[in-house]
């Protein structure tokens, strides 16, 4: 009679470990919200994030929180530079082209142009 009891522990401690884990799991695959990410990354996971963000696997591409950190923290995770602009602005002249806005294409709209 030993053999089932022991047996049945064993099943209930494993189901509770493994629903444990997987509430653990699921909470940490949960994408983070951008409000919280515009209250910044602990060092931890700035570290980790911009290395994912360059990571050649593509993993930015799929989104989540790694392209966020990415879009919040952008001189962060690729080379910018700011670049002081000295003397007058110079204006450009206007010379559109009508040939752009015959453009034809299709989308779930219908037949559309770029006018």
């Amino acid at each position: 009679m030993r053999k089932p009891i022991a047996l049945l522990g064993c099943l209930v401690l494993t189901a509770v470990s493994l629903s444990a884990y997987a509430l653990n799991k699921a909470e940490s695959d949960q994408p983070m919200l951008v409000s919280a990410a515009r209250e910044g990354f602990t060092p931890a996971q700035a570290e980790d994030l911009a290395a994912k963000f360059n990571d050649p696997s593509g993993v930015v591409l799929e989104g989540g929180d790694v392209a966020l950190f990415g879009l919040l923290n952008h001189p962060e995770v690729s080379k910018t530079a700011v670049i002081a602009r000295s003397g007058p602005v110079m204006e450009l002249e206007v010379a559109e082209n009508p040939e752009i806005g015959q453009v034809r294409f299709q989308t779930d709209l219908g037949d559309k142009t770029l006018e």
